[in-house]
């Protein structure tokens, strides 16, 4: 079997000739993939498909396919609908954050990740404005300090970072991009999954946003992009990014 393939609903795996995954610290991670499948054998739009790239494995829904040259291209985007949904405007007086951040999730028609955080806080008066639901319950969280981001399975998930280590067992730093905040790396073996995340430490340095890249002739490689400033103006930028819309366009 192919060391990436594409799962749609009801139907076998077709091989992924070049991908490029984006998983960010917050909001929702989403592929470029380039399948080795014909218009009868592409997925649906809207269809709820997995990714499998060296056993691990990302749940999401086919958001745009064409065919291109007997192949078929698709954008590929966690969850049900990636947060997109538009949720209305709501007054709340005396309501818990995790009510306010449930209900998002709901409209939205995404499902809570078991391991997500249940804050008490109580907000006195919160009024959601209309928004994607993505930006909405970035906003919402962020009155307690909270971000949110999706899993692997396609999850909703909000909790405090603990910035665990990640294993750098059998990985290679390729070139690493000082002042930029990146280093490019790959795996020693091309049979291994690729074990990075967000939310993780590398060579002590905080990973915001991981970017798997692969190729029909090149390995998959990743590129690290790292926390900027530890200080009182990386903590408002971090708050500033947040805040504002985190599904990708």
């Amino acid at each position: 079997m192919s060391y990436a393939t594409f799962t749609p609903p009801s139907s076998a795996p077709l091989a992924v000739l070049s991908l490029r995954l984006v998983l960010p610290l917050r909001g929702a991670w989403y592929a470029e993939l380039e399948l080795d499948a014909t218009a009868p054998e592409a997925p649906a739009v809207l269809s709820r498909c997995a990714l499998s790239v060296g056993g691990r494995v990302w749940s999401g829904y086919v958001a745009r396919v064409r065919e291109w040259q007997g192949r078929t291209r698709l954008f590929f985007e966690a969850g049900a609908l990636g947060m997109r949904a538009i949720v209305p405007a709501l007054q709340y007086e005396s309501a818990l954050v995790t009510t306010i951040a449930e209900q998002i999730l709901t409209l939205a028609g995404e499902t809570k990740a078991d391991d997500a955080s249940d804050p008490t806080d109580v907000l006195s008066y919160y009024h959601r404005t209309e928004a994607p639901a993505g930006r909405a319950l970035s906003t919402a969280l962020a009155t307690i300090g909270l971000s949110w981001r999706f899993t692997d399975a396609g999850l909703v998930r909000w909790a405090a970072e603990t910035w665990p280590a990640a294993d750098e067992t059998n990985i290679l730093e390729l070139e690493p991009f000082g002042d930029r905040a990146e280093t490019e790396v790959e795996l020693v073996s091309a049979a291994l999954p690729p074990a990075l995340s967000p939310g993780t430490t590398f060579g002590g340095r905080r990973v915001e946003r991981v970017v798997y890249t692969m190729g029909e002739d090149a390995p998959l490689s990743a590129v690290l992009s790292f926390t900027r400033g530890e200080g009182a103006e990386g903590r408002r930028t971090a708050l500033g990014r947040a805040v504002r819309a985190v599904v990708p366009e």
